[in-house]
């Protein structure tokens, strides 16, 4: 994400639990950032805010979530190649 979504609070609603995934992501055009430093949100919440998983069985997953049950939102800069 960029920094003015981390500032938000604001966060989408489509989530992997494969950390090295993500970060595939950051950089993504719709995320909008600018510059070399992105941000991935690490967190948890509840299984019964999980709207949808996708995925095939032992690979990566995406979970569709509710983002305004997160807790123990934490951050990861991503830096750019």
């Amino acid at each position: 994400m960029c920094d003015d979504e981390k500032q938000s609070g604001q966060f989408g609603i489509s989530w992997t639990l494969d950390k090295d995934y993500a970060k595939n992501y950051v950089f993504y055009k719709k995320n909008e950032v600018k510059g070399k430093v992105g941000w991935c949100a690490e967190m948890e919440i509840d299984k019964s805010e999980i709207f949808a998983v996708w995925g095939v069985v032992s690979k990566r997953k995406e979970i569709v979530i509710n983002p305004k049950k997160c807790r123990k939102v934490k951050f990861v800069e991503v830096i750019k190649e």
